[in-house]
Protein backbone atom coordinates (compact mmCIF):
# COMPACT_ATOMS: atom_id res chain seq x y z
CA UNK A 1 0.00 0.00 0.00
CA UNK A 2 1.03 3.91 0.04
CA UNK A 3 2.52 3.46 2.96
CA UNK A 4 4.85 0.46 2.09
CA UNK A 5 3.19 -2.37 3.76
CA UNK A 6 3.50 -5.34 1.90
CA UNK A 7 1.24 -7.89 2.72
CA UNK A 8 1.40 -11.71 1.29
CA UNK A 9 -1.17 -13.02 -1.05
CA UNK A 10 -0.34 -16.79 0.17
CA UNK A 11 1.69 -17.94 -3.35
CA UNK A 12 3.75 -20.87 -2.83
CA UNK A 13 7.67 -20.27 -2.02
CA UNK A 14 9.92 -20.54 -4.98
CA UNK A 15 12.29 -19.19 -7.90
CA UNK A 16 9.44 -17.44 -9.20
CA UNK A 17 9.75 -13.99 -11.51
CA UNK A 18 7.76 -11.26 -13.43
CA UNK A 19 4.66 -11.82 -11.80
CA UNK A 20 1.86 -10.01 -13.33
CA UNK A 21 -2.16 -8.81 -12.10
CA UNK A 22 -4.94 -10.10 -14.20
CA UNK A 23 -7.29 -7.51 -15.16
CA UNK A 24 -9.87 -8.36 -13.04
CA UNK A 25 -7.71 -8.70 -9.96
CA UNK A 26 -8.08 -12.26 -9.15
CA UNK A 27 -5.11 -14.07 -10.51
CA UNK A 28 -1.19 -13.62 -10.83
CA UNK A 29 0.43 -14.94 -13.71
CA UNK A 30 4.26 -15.97 -13.36
CA UNK A 31 7.15 -17.92 -14.79
CA UNK A 32 9.15 -20.53 -12.45
CA UNK A 33 13.54 -20.30 -13.15
CA UNK A 34 14.44 -23.57 -12.08
CA UNK A 35 15.14 -24.69 -14.90
CA UNK A 36 17.56 -27.20 -13.85
CA UNK A 37 14.73 -29.46 -11.96
CA UNK A 38 11.71 -28.22 -13.48
CA UNK A 39 12.12 -26.68 -16.46
CA UNK A 40 10.74 -22.99 -17.20
CA UNK A 41 7.48 -23.25 -16.91
CA UNK A 42 3.99 -20.54 -16.56
CA UNK A 43 1.98 -20.68 -13.99
CA UNK A 44 -1.52 -18.94 -12.76
CA UNK A 45 -1.90 -18.43 -9.16
CA UNK A 46 -5.62 -17.76 -8.02
CA UNK A 47 -5.45 -15.33 -4.96
CA UNK A 48 -8.59 -15.67 -3.56
CA UNK A 49 -8.92 -20.17 -3.80
CA UNK A 50 -5.30 -19.98 -3.00
CA UNK A 51 -4.61 -22.49 -5.84
CA UNK A 52 -1.77 -22.87 -8.03
CA UNK A 53 -1.83 -24.50 -11.86
CA UNK A 54 0.75 -24.84 -14.11
CA UNK A 55 -0.18 -23.47 -17.75
CA UNK A 56 2.95 -24.76 -19.54
CA UNK A 57 4.43 -28.00 -19.34
CA UNK A 58 8.02 -28.71 -18.56
CA UNK A 59 9.20 -29.59 -21.96
CA UNK A 60 7.59 -26.22 -23.45
CA UNK A 61 10.43 -24.07 -21.58
CA UNK A 62 8.93 -21.38 -21.56
CA UNK A 63 9.14 -17.90 -19.50
CA UNK A 64 7.59 -14.54 -19.08
CA UNK A 65 3.86 -14.26 -19.10
CA UNK A 66 1.74 -11.01 -20.12
CA UNK A 67 -2.19 -11.14 -19.77
CA UNK A 68 -4.31 -10.01 -22.55
CA UNK A 69 -6.49 -7.29 -21.79
CA UNK A 70 -9.67 -9.34 -21.66
CA UNK A 71 -7.80 -12.21 -19.38
CA UNK A 72 -8.46 -14.74 -21.71
CA UNK A 73 -5.17 -15.14 -22.84
CA UNK A 74 -1.43 -15.35 -21.72
CA UNK A 75 1.48 -14.53 -24.43
CA UNK A 76 4.76 -15.84 -23.34
CA UNK A 77 7.84 -16.52 -24.78
CA UNK A 78 9.18 -19.91 -26.22
CA UNK A 79 12.90 -20.66 -25.68
CA UNK A 80 14.91 -22.83 -28.01
CA UNK A 81 18.71 -22.58 -28.63
CA UNK A 82 19.23 -19.12 -27.52
CA UNK A 83 15.32 -17.48 -29.13
CA UNK A 84 12.92 -16.66 -27.56
CA UNK A 85 9.50 -16.37 -29.61
CA UNK A 86 6.46 -15.20 -28.64
CA UNK A 87 3.63 -17.47 -28.46
CA UNK A 88 0.33 -17.35 -27.19
CA UNK A 89 -2.54 -19.74 -25.04
CA UNK A 90 -5.70 -19.39 -23.29
CA UNK A 91 -5.16 -18.61 -19.68
CA UNK A 92 -7.23 -21.43 -18.66
CA UNK A 93 -4.89 -23.98 -20.25
CA UNK A 94 -6.90 -25.53 -23.24
CA UNK A 95 -5.50 -25.57 -26.70
CA UNK A 96 -2.36 -25.05 -27.97
CA UNK A 97 0.15 -22.74 -27.90
CA UNK A 98 0.24 -21.11 -30.98
CA UNK A 99 2.88 -18.45 -32.43
CA UNK A 100 2.04 -15.01 -32.30
CA UNK A 101 4.89 -12.98 -33.92
CA UNK A 102 6.96 -14.53 -36.85
CA UNK A 103 10.09 -16.16 -35.67
CA UNK A 104 13.56 -14.65 -35.67
CA UNK A 105 17.16 -15.04 -34.63
CA UNK A 106 16.65 -12.98 -31.55
CA UNK A 107 15.25 -13.04 -28.08
CA UNK A 108 11.81 -11.55 -27.08
CA UNK A 109 10.09 -10.71 -24.52
CA UNK A 110 6.36 -9.54 -23.95
CA UNK A 111 5.92 -6.46 -21.65
CA UNK A 112 2.33 -4.94 -21.97
CA UNK A 113 -1.01 -5.88 -23.98
CA UNK A 114 -3.17 -2.83 -24.63
CA UNK A 115 -6.74 -2.51 -24.48
CA UNK A 116 -5.99 -1.47 -28.48
CA UNK A 117 -4.55 -4.78 -28.89
CA UNK A 118 -1.59 -3.27 -29.23
CA UNK A 119 1.52 -6.08 -27.90
CA UNK A 120 4.88 -4.39 -26.79
CA UNK A 121 7.90 -6.67 -26.67
CA UNK A 122 11.37 -6.18 -26.35
CA UNK A 123 13.87 -7.18 -28.85
CA UNK A 124 17.84 -8.69 -28.79
CA UNK A 125 19.52 -7.16 -31.49
CA UNK A 126 23.36 -6.87 -32.14
CA UNK A 127 25.23 -7.06 -29.02
CA UNK A 128 24.18 -6.41 -25.78
CA UNK A 129 21.12 -4.15 -27.22
CA UNK A 130 17.74 -4.41 -27.35
CA UNK A 131 14.27 -2.57 -28.85
CA UNK A 132 11.01 -2.39 -27.98
CA UNK A 133 8.48 -3.27 -30.86
CA UNK A 134 4.47 -3.27 -31.39
CA UNK A 135 2.57 -5.86 -32.67
CA UNK A 136 -1.05 -4.96 -33.83
CA UNK A 137 -2.62 -8.34 -32.28
CA UNK A 138 -5.89 -7.20 -34.47
CA UNK A 139 -3.73 -7.03 -37.64
CA UNK A 140 -2.25 -9.19 -39.99
CA UNK A 141 1.15 -8.17 -40.02
CA UNK A 142 2.98 -11.09 -37.36
CA UNK A 143 6.77 -8.70 -37.57
CA UNK A 144 5.69 -5.98 -35.39
CA UNK A 145 6.82 -2.06 -35.80
CA UNK A 146 9.50 -0.51 -34.10
CA UNK A 147 8.39 1.82 -31.52
CA UNK A 148 11.82 2.61 -29.74
CA UNK A 149 15.19 2.43 -30.67
CA UNK A 150 18.47 3.63 -29.63
CA UNK A 151 22.07 2.74 -29.61
CA UNK A 152 21.65 1.37 -25.94
CA UNK A 153 19.35 -1.07 -24.55
CA UNK A 154 15.59 -0.49 -24.44
CA UNK A 155 13.65 -1.81 -22.33
CA UNK A 156 10.49 -2.55 -19.79
CA UNK A 157 7.81 -0.81 -22.26
CA UNK A 158 4.26 0.07 -20.45
CA UNK A 159 1.13 1.17 -22.40
CA UNK A 160 -0.90 3.71 -20.22
CA UNK A 161 -4.55 2.61 -19.86
CA UNK A 162 -5.85 4.23 -22.61
CA UNK A 163 -3.41 2.69 -25.35
CA UNK A 164 -2.10 6.17 -26.11
CA UNK A 165 1.09 6.60 -23.91
CA UNK A 166 4.16 3.85 -23.93
CA UNK A 167 6.44 4.51 -20.93
CA UNK A 168 9.52 2.00 -20.87
CA UNK A 169 13.34 2.01 -20.26
CA UNK A 170 15.88 3.43 -21.93
CA UNK A 171 20.00 3.78 -21.31
CA UNK A 172 20.83 6.34 -24.36
CA UNK A 173 21.58 9.27 -21.78
CA UNK A 174 24.38 6.90 -19.89
CA UNK A 175 22.17 4.74 -17.77
CA UNK A 176 18.69 3.74 -17.57
CA UNK A 177 16.04 6.35 -17.03
CA UNK A 178 12.41 5.86 -17.50
CA UNK A 179 10.96 7.61 -20.36
CA UNK A 180 6.94 8.05 -21.79
CA UNK A 181 6.25 8.93 -25.34
CA UNK A 182 2.48 9.15 -27.05
CA UNK A 183 1.87 5.88 -29.28
CA UNK A 184 2.05 5.78 -32.00
CA UNK A 185 2.94 9.40 -31.75
CA UNK A 186 4.78 11.94 -33.17
CA UNK A 187 5.98 13.06 -30.12
CA UNK A 188 9.10 14.50 -27.90
CA UNK A 189 9.59 11.27 -25.21
CA UNK A 190 10.02 12.84 -22.11
CA UNK A 191 11.68 11.89 -19.09
CA UNK A 192 9.88 10.52 -15.91
CA UNK A 193 12.85 9.78 -13.75
CA UNK A 194 15.70 12.01 -12.24
CA UNK A 195 17.99 9.74 -10.47
CA UNK A 196 17.82 6.59 -12.40
CA UNK A 197 14.98 4.36 -13.18
CA UNK A 198 14.03 1.11 -14.79
CA UNK A 199 10.45 -0.79 -15.31
CA UNK A 200 7.87 1.72 -15.31
CA UNK A 201 4.01 0.46 -14.32
CA UNK A 202 0.86 2.57 -14.42
CA UNK A 203 -1.94 3.39 -12.28
CA UNK A 204 -5.07 1.74 -13.51
CA UNK A 205 -6.66 5.30 -14.48
CA UNK A 206 -3.40 6.26 -15.85
CA UNK A 207 -3.30 9.26 -13.32
CA UNK A 208 0.50 7.92 -11.79
CA UNK A 209 3.75 5.94 -12.91
CA UNK A 210 5.37 3.85 -10.66
CA UNK A 211 8.50 2.21 -11.01
CA UNK A 212 12.34 1.58 -9.22
CA UNK A 213 15.65 2.30 -8.60
CA UNK A 214 18.81 1.31 -6.50
CA UNK A 215 19.98 3.86 -4.16
CA UNK A 216 22.96 3.23 -1.52
CA UNK A 217 21.95 -0.77 -2.17
CA UNK A 218 18.31 -0.24 -1.22
CA UNK A 219 15.53 -0.99 -4.36
CA UNK A 220 13.18 2.04 -3.91
CA UNK A 221 9.85 2.31 -5.09
CA UNK A 222 8.64 5.53 -6.93
CA UNK A 223 5.30 7.19 -8.18
CA UNK A 224 5.05 10.29 -10.28
CA UNK A 225 1.73 12.13 -11.07
CA UNK A 226 1.16 12.28 -14.91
Amino acid sequence: DRAGKIEPVGAPHGPFGAPRMSPDGRRIAMFSGAAATDGYRVWIYDIERRTYTALTTRDEHVAWAVWSPDGNRIVFARLHEGKGTLHVRAADGTGRAEPIVEARSTYQTPSSWAKTGNLAFVESVEGNSTDIRVLDTNGSDRSGVVAVQTPEADSHPAFSPDGLWLAYTSGVSGRSEVYVQPYPGPGLRVLISTNGGTAPAWRGDGRELYYHFVQDGALRLMAVPI
